[in-house]
């Protein structure tokens, strides 16, 4: 009977998590999350500290994904939004700053990581965290955060121009790579990749670019067959690689949807 009650708890919480459309309602939720901890370890139920930490974790992500999107709309104050000597520029409404709704610098650099986690990965993570220790701590999250922020650039920015040569635009780069944004425009202005303008109501023809794509591969595939000796230098055939190996798995995802539909799946 009270794994059932932990159970429904654990389910109106992460309910209501995804309801919460409002920072203080998800802040509330971290704050409760925390307090079920604390009285889980002392009562020494292992269930429970699994559920709480785990739900704390999913409350501070939420409230890191809050706050990445409000910098970039203009809704919290940061340092590009303040003046010389950190005074904020003048103007008629002044952004909320992070001790306006009560964190500290630290909680949101905490938070914004966790958010900054691919879905994939921030899931694997969960499960690993519950079955190695029994709990789904901070540190051990933001460890793995740290993982995925030490991807070899080069790897990244290959990954990004293949998204950019399948149609897919600034916003649709971003939540495909777990990053802000501004990163993805970061990341391209460096690498001087264009993302062409798509109009408003204008789908992606997919249908197109596959076609377009295996027509182009097909051309690729009979010029390195016509390939012998190679003289490229070291720097040049580590960059080449990483665009090949994001190229493929590209490819192998194509490969498996093209199969399925010829299977009539």
């Amino acid at each position: 009977m009270e794994r059932l009650v932990q159970l429904i708890r654990y389910e109106a919480a992460r309910a209501a998590l995804d309801a919460a459309v409002m920072f203080d309602e998800v802040t509330a939720i971290i704050d409760a999350a925390e307090r079920a901890s604390v009285y889980a370890k002392q009562a020494n139920d292992n269930d429970l500290i699994e559920k709480a930490t785990e739900i704390r974790v999913r409350a501070q992500r939420k409230a890191g994904e809050m706050l990445t999107k409000a910098a970039e709309q203009g809704m919290r104050a940061t340092k590009e939004s303040h003046g010389r000597g950190g005074q904020v520029a003048a103007c008629d409404q002044t952004p909320p700053t992070l001790a306006d709704i009560g964190l500290t610098k630290s909680q949101s650099s905490r938070y914004q990581q966790l958010a900054a986690m691919p879905d994939e990965h921030f899931e694997t993570a969960v499960a690993t965290a519950k079955a190695t220790a029994g709990e789904v701590t901070t540190a051990f999250m933001l460890r793995e955060a740290k993982n995925v922020a030490k991807r070899p650039r080069a790897e990244r920015v290959a990954e990004i121009r293949a998204l950019v040569n399948g149609g897919h635009n600034v916003e649709q780069i971003a939540e495909a790579q777990g990053v802000g944004v501004r990163t993805v425009q970061e990341i391209l202005n460096a690498a001087d990749i264009k993302v062409p303008i798509q109009r408003r109501g204008r789908p992606i023809d997919s249908d197109k670019i596959v076609r377009e794509s295996v027509a182009a591969l097909s051309g690729i595939a009979q010029g390195l067959n016509l390939a012998r000796g190679l003289s490229i230098d070291a720097n040049e055939a580590s960059e080449l690689l990483a665009d090949l190996r994001a190229s493929m798995k590209a490819l192998r995802t194509l490969d498996s949807n093209l199969k399925e539909i010829a299977n009539g799946k």
